[in-house]
């Protein structure tokens, strides 16, 4: 398993998260990530696009944890039945 650490830009009072369009968002996997809370996202803070207050915000940890699961699919045979329908039309 793969873990990385990303900020999210969190409101101090409310508890919401921004996303990338600076609305309010409840749920943690739509806001926007950055790197580094001192880059990134201090510059998307200050920045063209910043909320209306930046300082009502922290840069929140949020943990992201990769890891691969039973359930592979194989698609070959839809990717075989595409390819020859692409096939066709170009004859």
């Amino acid at each position: 398993m793969q873990v990385k650490i990303r900020y999210v830009p969190q409101h101090k009072e409310k508890g919401y998260f921004l996303d990338i369009n600076r609305q309010p968002t409840e749920d943690c996997s739509k806001a926007i990530r950055f790197k580094s809370p001192f880059d990134d996202y201090a510059e998307f803070m200050m920045g063209r696009y910043r909320p209306d207050n930046p300082l009502d915000f922290w840069a929140a940890p949020l943990r992201i944890e990769y890891d691969v699961v039973d359930g592979a699919v194989d698609i070959r045979h839809i990717l075989e039945e595409k390819l020859n329908e692409h096939l066709r039309k170009a004859d």
